[in-house]
């Protein structure tokens, strides 16, 4: 081969590594961005609402699992305060389902956590959730406008599998027992935005400490 063949073929693989390293590159950028991307899982973000200790939110994505530590007095009353997973959807039908663990109970039998749809971030908003409280107590809360009290409806269901589904003005709730059968229990009309946020809340139900909670099995489908 001619001098100007051998520097012609060099070029050529000196190219052909250049693009494979190009090529290379970009891909760890793009898993990486990905990575930034979706720190939540399915979902966007993590907040305190109200006045609470700092809380925090992270997913294992071998284990498919959230781990939700929050604070907070309560989700009760005319107001909130509790660590939100959340992510923003706009739609009239959602079903938001997970599987939970809390820890035993000690000495506060409301501790509480579970689904929750919520109109806004703010610890007034309009809202209704699935919770479950750590002494095994299972009820729908919500709260019709802003400012307004905090209603509920209790299970005669214990379990924690939980389901929270809405459909226009329908919202329901379903209970999983420990055999594994889901039971409607209850169920609510309530005016609602097509716009709003929907993900794991968790509340210590004291001002003072913190709960953490484990949620799987976690399932966001919008219509």
């Amino acid at each position: 081969m001619s001098f100007e063949g051998n520097r012609f073929a060099k070029k050529r693989w000196l190219s052909g590594l250049l693009v494979a390293l190009l090529l290379t590159n970009t891909l760890i950028q793009l898993r990486g961005a990905d990575k930034k991307k979706q720190p939540f899982g399915i979902f966007e973000q993590t907040t305190d609402i109200g006045q609470v200790r700092p809380g925090s939110s992270s997913y294992d994505p071998v284990k498919k699992r959230y781990t939700i530590t929050g604070g907070g007095a309560d989700i009760w009353g005319d107001g909130d305060d509790f660590h939100f997973l959340w992510r923003k959807v706009s739609a009239n039908g959602i079903t938001l389902t997970c599987t939970l663990e809390l820890p035993p109970e000690t000495d506060d039998p409301y501790s509480k956590a579970g689904l929750m749809l919520r109109e806004s971030l703010d610890r007034k908003a309009p809202f209704v959730a699935v919770l479950l409280h750590s002494n095994g107590t299972v009820a729908l809360q919500f709260r019709r406008e802003t400012g307004g009290q905090t209603e509920q409806m209790i299970s005669p269901t214990k379990g924690n599998h939980l389901i929270l589904e809405r459909k226009d003005r329908w919202l329901f709730m379903s209970v999983g027992s420990p055999e594994g059968d889901y039971v409607s229990d209850e169920y609510i009309v309530l005016g609602f935005p097509d716009s709003f946020y929907a993900g794991l809340a968790v509340c210590a139900h004291n001002r003072d400490r913190l709960l953490t909670a484990h949620f799987s099995d976690v399932i966001l489908d919008t219509e």
